[in-house]
């Protein structure tokens, strides 16, 4: 912002917002996919899946050992929705707003 109150013109105002949202996507460059490694923009439907894959493989032992204390009903509803749900999420972060 300091470079819009310095140079003060409608431009300038552009010019900051472009450097904060490529800002933002150097930070989200930095943070997404698993390892560092962000799937290719070639395929966005790898990129939507993956999360809900690593969820689930990083919950399935969790829920072995809480089995008996819960009913079935919850573990299927929570294990299943997983990656639906985290699909739809990210297909909806991949929406343009």
């Amino acid at each position: 912002m300091a470079r819009v109150c310095e140079r003060g013109g409608r431009d300038d105002v552009h010019a900051a917002d472009d450097d904060r949202s490529s800002r933002d996507r150097r930070r989200r460059d930095r943070c997404g996919g698993v390892g560092g490694r962000r799937p290719s923009r070639d395929d966005p439907a790898l990129a939507t899946l993956l999360p809900g894959v690593v969820l689930l493989a990083a919950f399935i032992p969790e829920h072995i050992t809480l089995w008996e204390k819960f009913p079935v009903w919850y573990h299927l509803t929570f294990l299943l929705s997983l990656i639906p749900l985290t699909f739809a999420g990210g297909k909806m972060a991949q929406a343009p707003h």
